[in-house]
């Protein structure tokens, strides 16, 4: 027999790629569809909190005396950072104790809060960005 075509048995000849084996039977089994769908969404979702905070801070340095300026953006950045981690934990909770209709509920009280502010508040709807008014 030649030398180089031995076969040994050694400590690891019977062991597989456990992460090539994980990676596969993941795909295999992963609704590719769902994911696709979801991916789009994130996405769609991203680009809409984009615009938004663009909107957000045009209005707000635009709209703000320059006394105020400052402590307004401050407010803001609070708010804007500290406003997700919340409503992250509050789900979260709610997640772990086995509850998932209250984030619905809130998405869709918070939609139609919104609605009602814009049908009160109609300086919302007729905000000049060339002439703003604080």
């Amino acid at each position: 027999m030649h030398r180089g075509l031995r076969r040994r048995a050694g400590p690891g000849a019977g062991r597989r790629q456990p992460g090539l084996g994980t990676l596969t039977e993941g795909i295999a089994s992963a609704n590719l569809p769902a994911l696709v769908g979801a991916a789009i969404a994130l996405a769609a979702g991203g680009a809409a909190d984009n615009v938004s905070s663009i909107f957000r801070n045009t209005i707000l340095q635009a709209a703000a005396p320059d006394a105020m300026r400052g402590r307004l953006q401050g407010i803001f950045t609070v708010v804007v950072t500290g406003g997700p981690r919340l409503g992250d934990l509050f789900v979260g909770l709610l997640a772990a104790a086995g509850t998932i209709w209250p984030p619905l509920l809130g998405g869709a009280l918070i939609i139609a809060l919104v609605g009602l502010l814009a049908r009160l508040q109609p300086s919302f709807r007729k905000y000049d960005a060339l002439h703003p008014v604080p």
